[in-house]
C-alpha cells in the first residue's frame, strides 16, 4: 500500500466534518419540509425545502445519496406521522416512522443515482419523474394505495394556485412540480456558487413551474356570493367522520380533499 493511499488524521477529520455538514443540511431540509405540512402550514417552504439536501449531496458526491438523505426523511416522517404510535402502538408506530423516513430517503437516493447517469439538461427531470412515478404507483396499486404516507404535495392544501393542477394530473403531478422547483433551484444555486454563471436549464425548468402556478392562479373561478365550507375530521382509531359546517368561507379546488383531511365546496 502506497503512502498516498493512506488517509492522514487531518484528512479523516476533514471528511468527518464534511459528513456532519451534509447531514446537518439534510436535517435542515427535513425541518423545512415538516414546516410546510398541515401541522404548520407554511406551504411556500415545500418549493425550496429540498435545496439544502440536494446541495449537500453535490458537496459529497462519493457518499450514498440515500445515506445523506436519511436525516431529511426521518425528521419529516417524525413530524407528519407522529400519530402512528397512538393508533398502531408504540413499538410498531415508532418502527414505521423510521421505515417511512427511510422510504423517503430511498426515493431521493434512486432519483439522484438516475440523475447522475443522464446527460444535462435531461438529468434535471430524473428526480421529479422518479418521485412522482412512485407516488402514482402507490396511488393506484392494490393494498399500498390505502397506506397512509404523507405526500410531497400535502403542504399545498391551502395554496389554490398550485391545487388547480390536480384536476389535470392528480397529486403526482403536483409532487412533480414541487420536486422540479427544488431541483431547478439547487442547480441554479450550485452553478452560481461554483462558476458564477446561470444554469439556463435550471432557469427554464423553474420558469415552467412558475408558468403552471400562474395558470392555476388565473383559472380559479370566482366564487358565488353564497358559499359554505365543509371541514371533516376523523377518529383514526374508529375511522368515523365528523363533519362540521362553516359559513362564508371561500371555496378551494374540489381536489383539495385529497391533499388534506378538509375540503371546501361551493353551493
Amino acid at each position: 500500500m502506497t503512502k498516498n493511499m493512506i488517509a492522514t488524521p487531518d484528512e479523516k477529520t476533514l471528511r468527518q466534518r464534511q459528513l456532519w455538514i451534509t447531514w446537518g443540511l439534510s436535517a435542515v431540509s427535513g425541518g423545512l419540509m415538516a414546516a410546510s405540512m398541515p401541522n404548520f402550514d407554511i406551504s411556500i417552504l415545500s418549493w425550496v425545502a429540498l435545496v439544502p439536501l440536494l446541495l449537500a449531496i453535490q458537496y459529497m458526491p462519493d457518499k450514498s445519496a440515500k445515506t445523506l438523505a436519511l436525516p431529511f426523511g426521518i425528521i419529516w416522517s417524525i413530524a407528519v406521522h407522529n400519530w402512528y404510535p397512538d393508533v398502531l402502538g408504540p413499538m410498531l408506530g415508532y418502527v414505521l416512522i423510521v421505515v417511512v423516513g427511510s422510504y423517503y430517503a430511498t426515493l431521493i437516493g434512486l432519483g439522484v443515482a438516475l440523475q447522475r447517469k443522464l446527460p444535462a439538461p435531461v438529468n434535471l427531470l430524473a428526480l421529479p419523474v422518479l418521485w412522482s412515478a412512485i407516488e402514482f404507483i402507490k396511488y393506484i396499486a392494490p393494498i399500498v394505495e390505502d397506506w397512509w404516507f404523507v405526500w410531497l404535495a400535502n403542504g399545498q392544501w391551502r395554496f389554490p394556485p398550485a391545487l388547480q393542477i390536480l384536476s389535470v394530473t392528480g397529486l403526482p403531478g403536483l409532487s412533480f412540480l414541487l420536486m422540479l422547483a427544488n431541483v431547478a433551484l439547487a442547480a441554479l444555486v450550485s452553478r452560481a456558487w461554483r462558476e458564477y454563471k446561470i444554469d439556463w436549464s435550471g432557469a427554464l425548468a423553474l420558469g415552467c413551474v412558475i408558468a403552471v402556478v400562474a395558470w392555476g392562479a388565473v383559472t380559479i373561478p370566482t366564487p358565488p356570493a353564497n358559499t359554505f365550507a365543509i371541514a371533516a375530521t376523523a377518529d383514526l382509531a374508529k375511522q368515523e367522520a365528523q363533519p362540521n359546517v362553516l359559513t362564508n368561507r371561500r371555496p378551494l379546488c374540489r381536489h383539495a380533499r385529497n391533499v388534506a383531511g378538509a375540503f371546501r365546496c361551493r353551493c
